[in-house]
């Protein structure tokens, strides 16, 4: 978190909060504040009343604009250097790694652990298309444990992304910052993937909330402008798989309502994993 601030204009509208004492006997962190009437992004999105879409594009791209920083800084001498510092930790890979693709098939199968919510009718799948998911899952979650092309946050969602949003009287928006939060599985890794997860869940909150359509659209739009301003080399196809891969191991484990439009995003996750 103190190294974000270093690689961050001190006028970002994302950033991270500042820590005023990390105990490390006691594992403690006081930080700055988001603010009285602060929530997090999903939730914002997730009101009767979200952001417009102006407010939308303005949070994005502060977004966007933030993680390539991050990516570019772990790109550069400095950056691998201090990456060193994560060999002796890896459980944040593992578990990341597990949650994610370690799970891909058998939420697939519903062999270990059946949810309902999809599981109640078999996902039609095809023996050639389960072989072409359980590679992409093995190569997948082994380069989650082992890549070092970067820097990422690790755990890129609307979840920890804390905005303080002023609205006015006559119906204007002025975001006041928007911290990221919840850095523990911070790690090296593939830049794709952390650009993936948020634009995932962009999409589900979309999804289940359709009056924040305008605003989903457009900061999701913005935050890929922002990156690309910063960070103009991306995988967009990893980034369209991890995406997919979200989608099908995520939405069913959210409690979404209602199941129908849960499984139809579980399929469409499906269906874009094996194109």
């Amino acid at each position: 978190m103190k190294k974000m601030r270093e690689i961050l204009p001190s006028n970002a509208l994302a950033r991270v909060p500042i820590v005023y004492l990390h105990d490390e006997t006691n594992h403690v962190i006081i930080m700055e504040d988001a603010g009285r009437d602060a929530v997090n992004l999903k939730e914002l999105l997730r009101r009767s009343d979200p952001p417009s879409p102006a407010t939308g594009v303005i949070i994005g791209r502060a977004l966007g604009e933030f993680i390539a920083k991050l990516h570019a800084w772990g790109k550069t001498d400095q950056g691998r250097e201090s990456l060193d510092s994560f060999d002796g930790y890896p459980q944040g890979k593992d578990i990341c790694a597990w949650a994610t693709y370690g799970r891909l098939v058998d939420t697939v199968t519903g062999k270990s652990e059946l949810i309902p919510l999809i599981h109640d009718q078999p996902l039609q799948v095809t023996s050639e298309e389960l072989d072409r998911i359980s590679k992409l899952a093995e190569e997948r979650a082994e380069e989650m444990r082992v890549s070092r092309e970067t820097a990422t946050m690790g755990d890129f969602w609307p979840g920890n992304m804390l905005v303080d949003l002023e609205r006015s009287s006559d119906g204007s928006e002025k975001v006041r910052k928007v911290l990221v939060v919840d850095w523990e599985v911070a790690r090296p890794g593939v830049a794709a993937f952390d650009v993936g997860q948020f634009q995932a869940e962009i999409f589900t909150v979309q999804h289940f909330n359709p009056v924040c359509g305008p605003a989903s659209e457009a900061l999701n739009a913005a935050f890929l402008e922002g990156y690309l301003s910063i960070q103009p080399e991306l995988d967009r196809q990893k980034v369209a798989q991890h995406l997919a891969v979200h989608l099908v191991i995520w939405t069913p484990r959210a409690c979404w309502e209602p199941a129908e439009k849960t499984r139809a995003l579980v399929e469409l996750g499906l269906r874009s994993i094996t194109l």
